[in-house]
């Protein structure tokens, strides 16, 4: 009997690891790509282009991170106590947020022509092209969000980062 409880602590404990480190690893990474998404596109308002091939690997990623991050915040709240699952929901909740307005922003990027990013071609159709995109980030509160990712948001994520190291290493 005892035998078979340990075995079954075991299992426990290594698949808690698991899931709340790759719950690290995937906020983390979720994070920082909408924090650079959200950054190029801030840039994009300013007219400053860059490869719009990195712009769908990033929102690639997003995607795929956001996924995972959502099945992962689920079964992690089985392993924390009440505070830190709830901090962990609400900084979730946020995170998806942001996430939500960069699909909005993402559409209409891919709108966006490849001959009105030509910076040096300033004709009233890309003006009013790239106005259209910046009523879009703007809407969106792109600045807001980059603000909480930078501020508030970072504080939260180390947060959540050490509640997740010190769960690991209870027993």
């Amino acid at each position: 009997m005892l035998k078979s409880k340990k075995k079954v602590s075991f299992i426990y404990y290594e698949e808690r690891a698991k899931l709340l480190t790759s719950l690290y690893k995937n906020l983390s990474l979720y994070y920082s790509e909408m924090a650079n998404l959200l950054t190029h596109f801030e840039a994009l308002t300013e007219q400053v282009f860059s490869n719009s091939d990195s712009v769908e690997i990033m929102y690639r990623n997003i995607s795929i991170y956001r996924k995972q991050v959502d099945e992962e915040v689920l079964y992690a709240r089985l392993y924390l106590n009440d505070d830190e699952s709830n901090e962990l929901m609400v900084f979730h909740q946020k995170l998806a947020r942001i996430s939500n307005g960069i699909v909005d922003i993402y559409f209409e990027h891919k709108n966006l022509r490849e001959e009105y990013k030509d910076k040096e071609k300033n004709d009233s159709l890309q003006i009013m092209f790239m106005g259209e995109f910046s009523e879009v980030v703007k809407r969106n509160k792109v600045e807001q969000a980059l603000d909480f990712l930078y501020e508030e948001g970072q504080e939260n994520i180390e947060s959540l980062k050490a509640v997740l190291k010190k769960t690991l290493v209870e027993n």
